[in-house]
């Protein structure tokens, strides 16, 4: 679900997938066709549009509570000339819960060069469960990716950062050529995997499935392929949600420059409107480039710690440019971005392993899985279209003029044919579209974001604590999605406002709980307080275990375990410990400081095995007590910037409120 762009560091790189923009620079005064506009001769003229449908089985794991219908289309290789043999294209339909279904949606994914079905079962529920009740929801994998046929990795990438850590530019563009190279001897001509080949797949497709009109759920690269499709097909299109969207018209130019520093910008700006955030990392911005200036001079050791028992695995350098891409790709996702600021004061007092842990979830993605059909679409429909002068100012100045160099080299590299002009023009979509954007996406900026919906006189909803990419993250998005589709009219965005959590968030109050029921070991009816927005709990019924997920590398959470045995509060203490912990009772201190009954046991320590990040450091407090016989243990853990304060709250809170009731006065 991503755009994909190689995110370079400096003069020397190793490649990391992440999305890919090209900067908006089409406004309505530049050349612009219409779906159907037969009279612009730079349009590739009609091909006769058909496939072959096969009923096939589902060559990934379904989602839960699915039966999808899979198939697999064989279309030609090359639309002009159908006489070069076929290729397939893997497809599943979930046929809607509630038949007849309204309507088809149709998922296009980013990229390019990205296969959505392998990895369907961890996002369909959340991208789709509104919409799929009503409609058929189809997905497929692009030509040349996923399960399709022929596949286009090149294993000559993953050879390449196999032998070597730094790779030359130079020596990437060389492996791409080798893969282009062995792909042709196979048959292959990479010329047939640009975006109107890719598009004409999918009007085959509609044609087989027997679908008169479909509606489009793009996403990232995915709303450039349904621009490319509408303007080839529009009548075969109802209407189009624009998740991540940017014009065809943008050129590739400015991901870093323009992209990047927008992104950051706004996330800073962020930060410094919420005021734990503000208080606990003030001057933000200024420490971000002071950081980046020292690395770049004197390059940082990274600890990587096994996830195992968090020892020192091996260690790594990183420049100020290496960490810079880190935060690019940090962007993304809200739950990386978080991060941001804890990692940078931990580098600041020469703490590495906040950084291994963001650089590790933000870093290289697949590497040469599907790697001819992303740089393949680059270089066709891209690339080929790249301003003269290419701006490499600003805080991500360096890192833009290394893409440039790494796009430069690779597609003079590749050679292929640029794709027709067509493919640089703005496309004044005539059906009802929605755009959805994130604040601080640094791919797909939400200023452009403003600017494209204006153009398409459609709907822009904003996510202001979000980055690259809605839908199949946010059930408010999703839910738009499926409102608008039905209605087709303007849709009440203000969940989107709704979520607007303080990055660093405050340990709970009183007023921040709710009671939950908990499963008692004796069948008793037992009941406690959770901090609303934790995750983990139901709203009828708790499992004991919940986290404050908002972060990647300053998660917190909390257990409760109840006990009807007859054993001692500290065999129970010393049984959560080492069964749940994997460490020693001897690791913990006798804590001071929280209010508790009678009786009861408090007690802090330092783990690297908690169950939070095994091999990254986290504090743990006990609080643990007889309640009518029951034995409780309740167990607070998270990192160590706010563990006392965020111990204090909830066991204060909580205790006080487990059930059977504590004596009066307690």
């Amino acid at each position: 679900m991503r755009r994909i762009v190689a995110c370079l560091a400096a003069a020397t790189v190793a490649l990391a997938s992440c999305t890919y923009d090209d900067g908006l620079e089409a406004t309505p005064g530049e050349p612009t066709v219409r779906p159907g506009d037969a009279g612009s001769d730079s349009l590739v003229p009609d091909i006769a549009i058909g496939g072959n449908l096969l009923p096939d089985g589902c060559p990934f794991p379904e989602p839960d509570g699915t039966q999808p219908d899979c198939y697999r289309l064989e279309v030609p290789a090359a639309w002009d000339d159908p006489s070069l043999g076929d290729i397939s294209v893997q497809v599943a339909v979930f046929p809607a819960t509630q038949r007849p279904a309204e309507g088809t949606v149709l998922w296009i994914e980013g990229g390019p060069g990205v296969g959505p079905l392998e990895g369907v079962g961890g996002w369909f529920d959340l991208a789709f469960a509104d919409i799929s009740t009503s409609h058929d929801v189809v997905l497929y994998d692009p030509r040349g990716t996923g399960f399709s046929r022929p596949s286009l990795d090149c294993p000559e990438i993953d050879e390449l950062f196999d032998t070597d850590e730094m790779v030359p530019i130079i020596a990437e563009a060389r492996a791409a050529d080798d893969c282009a190279t062995r792909l042709a001897l196979e048959g292959i001509d990479l010329s047939h995997y640009g975006t109107l080949s890719a598009a004409r797949d999918l009007e085959a497709l509609r044609k087989a499935l027997g679908v008169d009109r479909w509606d489009i759920w793009g996403q990232s690269y995915g709303t450039r392929m349904a621009q490319t499709y509408a303007r080839e097909f529009g009548d075969g299109v109802r209407s189009m949600v624009l998740d991540g969207a940017y014009s065809i018209a943008d050129d590739p130019d400015d991901d870093y420059t323009t992209g990047g520093a927008e992104a950051l910008d706004a996330f800073l700006s962020l930060c410094a409107s919420q005021s734990r955030c503000a208080r606990q990392y003030p001057d933000l911005g200024q420490r971000i480039d002071d950081l980046i200036a020292r690395a770049d001079s004197s390059p940082i050791d990274v600890d990587y710690l096994d996830p195992d028992d968090g020892s020192t695995a091996f260690t790594y350098t990183m420049s100020g440019q290496d960490i810079l891409s880190t935060f690019y790709g940090a962007l993304y996702s809200d739950y990386t971005a978080a991060s941001i600021p804890r990692v940078v004061a931990d580098l600041e007092n020469s703490v590495t392993w906040s950084l291994d842990l963001l650089a590790s979830q933000t870093g290289p993605g697949s590497g040469g899985e599907d790697y001819a059909a992303f740089v393949a679409v680059q270089c066709m429909d891209e690339w080929s279209y790249i301003t003269p002068d290419l701006d490499v100012e600003g805080r991500f100045g360096e890192l833009q003029s290394s893409s440039n160099v790494y796009w430069t080299s690779v597609c003079t590299a590749l050679d292929l044919q640029d794709a027709p002009p067509v493919e640089d023009q703005f496309v004044a979509l005539e059906q009802p579209a929605l755009v959805l954007s994130g604040s601080f996406d640094p791919i797909t900026p939400h200023r452009e974001a403003v600017e494209f919906a204006g153009q398409l006189g459609a709907q822009l909803v904003q996510f202001p604590r979000s980055g690259h990419g809605q839908l199949g993250v946010s059930a408010c998005a999703s839910s738009l999605a499926a409102e608008f589709t039905r209605t087709l009219a303007q849709v009440d965005a203000g969940c989107a406002q709704d979520d607007v959590a303080p990055m660093i968030p405050d340990a709970p109050t009183a007023a921040d709980f709710f009671e939950v029921a908990l499963e008692h070991p004796a069948g008793a009816t037992a009941t406690a307080l959770v901090p609303i927005g934790w995750v983990g709990y139901g709203p009828e019924s708790f499992d004991g275990y919940a986290i404050r997920d908002r972060h990647l590398v300053d998660v917190a959470g909390f257990t409760i375990d109840l006990f009807d045995d007859t054993d001692s509060v500290d065999s129970h203490i010393e049984a959560v410990v080492v069964d749940w912990l994997n460490t020693s009772v001897g690791a913990f201190e006798r804590t001071g400081g929280i209010a508790v009954p009678p009786g009861w046991v408090v007690l802090s320590g330092a783990t690297d095995d908690s169950p939070v990040a095994r091999g990254t450091p986290a504090m743990i407090t006990l609080a643990a007590g007889e309640i009518d016989g029951e034995v409780v243990v309740l167990s607070v853990f998270g990192t160590p910037d706010d563990h006392q304060e965020l111990a204090k709250a909830l066991i204060e809170t909580m205790v006080p409120a487990l059930n059977p009731a504590l004596p009066p006065g307690s």
